[in-house]
């Protein structure tokens, strides 16, 4: 007799599951919200920001603790930030976590040595 296909795979429950679905969306609310940081202080002629983090997360059931949803969050955003070539760190505070992000506008090693090559090439003694 086969039996396949009668009970649900777990896999499959627990990558469609609600734990998935609550990190996803609140570290995509929170993307939103820093990238909106980041634009405004950039226009604003800055190069860096601090954004607060929340450190109570919506709960998922009662199997999974709010620290490994508050470090699931916190990661997916470190790892999407870093990912874009951001300079990041985290200060965790009682009440919140603040998250530092800086994007140095400064020329590469490359375009300084050449820049420093033509200004050798017509300096005067």
């Amino acid at each position: 007799m086969n039996f396949e296909g009668i009970v649900s795979n777990a896999d499959t429950l627990r990558t469609r599951g609600t734990y998935r679905v609550v990190i996803s969306d609140t570290t995509r609310d929170l993307l939103f919200g820093i990238n909106g940081a980041i634009q405004r202080a950039h226009e604003g002629g800055l190069t860096s920001i601090m954004y607060k983090l929340p450190i109570n997360f919506q709960m998922v059931d009662n199997t999974v603790s709010n620290t490994e949803v508050q470090i699931s969050v916190y990661y997916n955003i470190m790892k999407m930030l870093k990912n874009n070539n951001y300079e990041v760190y985290l200060k965790f505070k009682k009440n919140y976590t603040e998250l530092h992000i800086s994007w140095a506008v400064r020329a590469d090693d490359k375009e300084l040595r050449e820049m420093s090559q033509l200004l050798m090439a017509h300096t005067r003694k």
